[in-house]
């Protein structure tokens, strides 16, 4: 393994592109998985205060393994990437 040294641009690189993949993959699959919820929910007859909770929860928790791989690619690709080279 070679010591390479990254540059400040190597990490704001891969911390924008995680922040902006993760953030738009994220609101798009919460907002599939809390509108899937919300439906089952108001067909149910369920108050909309109780579908906005529940669609929130399951939106955050869908969200997480989208912020969970995004940081894996981007670190493997921009980071660990540019040190085994």
């Amino acid at each position: 393994m070679k010591n390479v040294r990254l540059k400040e641009t190597d990490y704001f690189v891969a911390w924008i592109l995680f922040f902006l993949v993760s953030t738009i993959a994220g609101a798009v699959v919460g907002a599939i998985f809390g509108g899937i919820i919300g439906f089952i929910l108001g067909a149910a007859g369920v108050s909309l205060e109780s579908i906005a909770v529940a669609g929130g929860i399951v939106g955050f928790i869908m969200g997480l393994p989208i912020s969970y791989i995004t940081f894996r690619l981007v670190v493997s690709k921009f980071i660990v990437g540019k040190i085994t080279k």
